[in-house]
């Protein structure tokens, strides 16, 4: 937070590109990482679910306003290419302590890097200056034992996940219905090599029990059949989905995953 003082954020702002990048700079040239103590190595306890998350577009992005992110983003791709390589070489060095002490269940990006009408950036930006290094922090954690490599973002990236599979990511979430994002068309079209994550339309959960079995059974019986599936919303539950509708939508799901539905 001192940091982030420094460079400029106010209380009710947030940070400009250059303001960001100064931060970033300024992180790249301050961290060291400690190795491990091993007295210190935490005790699993059965039924924890160790995540870790990255990202790399959201490190740059989400943290200023919108109608700077695409400044910021174009420094990216050129003479800022070299943040990109940092913040896979950062992730690195501080998964080293999480990877021997514990088991890591599954490691998680929050990207968020797509709206309604696609991604922010072409698929070739994403081959040219993200790709590399999502493959080579995805292999680091393969060699590590981390077989679950999930990416989260909202809006619909369906252009872009060839390149999610080429480098190494194997689970999307949350495929938003509203961004035309089809849970069933992309099993059938990806799921040999992407289990995905999501795509229950929330907007629907909200209309009351008729539309909720509707949406659910359309939906979880065949793809939970077919595998390579987390039936859950596509995104998380908005305010006017009442608890009567909830409970409806946990009851039924819970029917369909028993096969009792």
């Amino acid at each position: 937070m001192r940091r982030a003082a420094q460079f400029g954020v106010g209380a009710d702002d947030a940070m400009d590109g250059d303001a960001f990048l100064r931060f970033d700079h300024a992180l790249a040239n301050g961290y060291h990482h400690a190795e491990p103590d091993p007295a210190e190595k935490p005790t699993p306890q059965m039924g924890d679910v160790w995540r870790v998350n990255g990202f790399f577009f959201d490190d740059k992005v989400r943290c200023v306003h919108p109608e700077t992110g695409s400044v910021t983003v174009s420094r990216l791709c050129g003479n800022r290419l070299h943040r990109v390589e940092f913040v896979a070489d950062f992730t690195m060095e501080t998964l080293h302590r999480a990877l021997h002490d514990v088991e890591i269940d599954y490691f998680n990006y929050f990207e968020d890097f797509a709206c309604k009408g696609g991604p922010l950036f072409s698929p070739d930006i994403f081959r040219k200056f993200f790709a590399p290094h999502y493959r080579r922090l995805n292999e680091f954690l393969s060699e590590h034992g981390v077989s679950i490599i999930s990416l989260d973002s909202d809006g619909n990236t369906e252009v872009l996940i060839p390149q999610f599979i080429d480098v190494g990511i194997n689970v999307h979430w949350p495929l938003e219905v509203a961004s035309d994002m089809d849970p069933v068309k992309l099993s059938a079209q990806y799921g040999r090599d992407m289990a995905f994550w999501g795509g229950i339309d929330k907007r629907e959960i909200a209309k009351g029990p008729e539309a909720i079995r509707q949406e659910v059974m359309k939906k979880i019986p065949p793809l939970v059949e077919k595998g390579g599936y987390i039936p859950t919303l596509d995104h998380t539950f908005p305010p006017d989905i009442s608890y009567d509708n909830f409970r409806y939508y946990m009851e039924l799901k819970s029917k369909c995953l028993a096969g009792d539905a």
